[in-house]
């Protein structure tokens, strides 16, 4: 069916519209997505089903304590914008996909990830892992040292304050050609290509993978998996520009 662009996103140039559900992602779990607004979240809501925009609905993610996590569009985050909130807690709980009914993604292949860190500084705080083996794909806030780590390797990039971060990652999991995509005042220690990652199976967002544990605090507004190299994406710069304007921050 054609999807219709929100108009909330705001006019460019020219009068056209972005819309990011118009890059085909292999998953895609966005606060005002397609199928996320179908579900008829007000603010304050606890979260229940979170829908996988490019998936079946047995790829959709799910919340098994909903009080941890709530539907949230207020001025405290993201300046108003839609944003899944987690309430932080070191016996927290995921929103997980479980293994995907799909096809994993492919060995080389972008993360993105669109979070406000409400205390960036706490330890053992996860964004995403794979579902079931933290190994496969890891990104953390680690050691109370403000960093971020990624499968228990020594490879971390540096958040520097409580504000929008728009994280993107490309993994080339075959050859180990991995590299942060960033400009936004994350910075990388270490070499990028040590990250000890493989395509998940899985994900889940806001807590570690199967085990549910040390749950991030704070708004996750989007994460997105694209097969492949997305800066090579004819709407790679619209994307960014997009972000830049509507979260304060380009990928």
């Amino acid at each position: 069916g054609v999807r219709l662009m929100p108009t909330h996103i705001g006019a460019l140039a020219g009068g056209t519209v972005f819309d990011p559900e118009s890059i085909g992602w292999h998953t895609l779990f966005w606060a005002e997505g397609t199928e996320f607004k179908a579900q008829g979240y007000v603010h304050g809501d606890d979260l229940s089903t979170v829908p996988d925009e490019f998936g079946a609905a047995a790829d959709d993610a799910t919340v098994t304590a909903s009080t941890h996590h709530e539907y949230r569009a207020d001025t405290a985050v993201f300046g108003g914008e839609p944003h899944m909130y987690f309430s932080g807690s070191t016996s927290g709980n995921a929103i997980t996909t479980g293994n995907f009914v799909k096809a994993a993604p492919t060995a080389q292949y972008t993360l993105v990830v669109i979070f406000w860190p409400i205390d960036y500084a706490a330890d053992f705080q996860y964004l995403v892992t794979d579902n079931d083996n933290s190994n496969q794909l890891s990104v953390e806030i680690y050691s109370g040292s403000n960093n971020i780590r990624f499968g228990g390797d020594a490879s971390y990039l540096i958040i520097t304050d409580d504000a929008p971060q728009a994280m993107c990652l490309y993994f080339d999991t075959a050859v180990g050609g991995n590299d942060v995509v960033t400009n936004n005042g994350i910075s990388h220690l270490n070499t990028p290509t040590d990250f000890a990652v493989s395509s998940p199976g899985g994900l889940a967002i806001g807590a570690r993978g199967a085990d549910n544990q040390y749950e991030f605090e704070g708004g996750i507004a989007m994460v997105g998996i694209y097969d492949g190299d997305l800066r090579a994406h004819d709407d790679w710069a619209a994307l960014s520009a997009w972000c830049e304007r509507k979260y304060g921050v380009p990928l």
